[in-house]
């Protein structure tokens, strides 16, 4: 099981970067779902979306969540040594 229990700088980045992308994605949404309740954009109540809890917490759950399977994850890509979930990244050419 070589590389179990282990983080390279990558899975750090990629972490990261699925919590970026889930603070787009959630912040996007709430202002969304602002325009549905105010019937406009201009009666938006910007600090009740902003200061929401779920737009802080759902990002650092998700990298906390990368984080977790990239340390069970194996070297050679298998989750806790049996399931494959990194793609091989040979390109298939035969040498």
């Amino acid at each position: 099981m070589n590389g179990l229990f282990t983080l390279t700088w990558s899975n750090v980045k990629s972490a990261v970067i699925y919590g970026l992308l889930t603070l787009g994605v959630t912040f996007g949404l709430s202002i969304a779902q602002g325009v549905l309740n105010a019937g406009s954009i201009f009666g938006l109540d910007w600090k009740a979306i902003v200061d929401s809890a779920v737009i802080a917490t759902l990002p650092v759950l998700i990298a906390t969540i990368s984080l977790a399977k990239n340390l069970l994850t194996t070297s050679k890509g298998n989750f806790l040594g049996s399931v494959g979930v990194i793609p091989d990244k040979t390109d298939g050419t035969k040498e």
